[in-house]
């Protein structure tokens, strides 16, 4: 399946932090509220209107550029109503590296659960089925 994502603005440090202390202190559903609001650009497949970017991080690692971005997705009606067990997963996750000339790969969870994990000190991000979908041929929209 082909995707766009176009990142209007950066996440700052200071609301990333304030994200993570917000689903330390008060869980998945607090955060999911918070993210709600948040519109730091789009992420849709090809042909669909998809989600607003909740957050979206990029940092250098060498001649490498990570992008990191979060969504609070969208649930489809019926998802909702029959509420099984997908629903405990209401984020989106994608997480690209692109080399010099742009060029990347990446990773993708279409259903993510964030914590924080209070016994190991840790925030963990859970795939619905635990597994990442691989992106291939990633590229900045131009």
């Amino acid at each position: 399946m082909q995707f766009d994502f176009r990142i209007a603005q950066y996440t700052t440090d200071e609301e990333v932090q304030k994200f993570a202390v917000l689903v330390k202190g008060k869980g998945t559903d607090a955060l999911r509220r918070a993210l709600e609001k948040e519109d730091k650009g789009r992420i849709n497949a090809v042909g669909s209107t998809g989600n607003q970017i909740a957050v979206a991080g990029k940092r250098q690692q060498g001649t490498h550029t990570i992008i990191t971005i979060v969504t609070a997705r969208t649930m489809p009606f019926m998802e909702l109503y029959n509420n099984g067990r997908s629903t405990d997963y209401p984020f989106g996750f994608l997480q690209v590296t692109l080399n010099a000339k742009g060029e990347g790969t990446g990773q993708v969870m279409d259903a993510a659960k964030i914590r924080f994990d209070k016994k190991k000190g840790t925030y963990e991000i859970e795939s619905y089925g635990n597994q990442y979908i691989k992106a291939n041929n990633v590229r900045p929209w131009k």
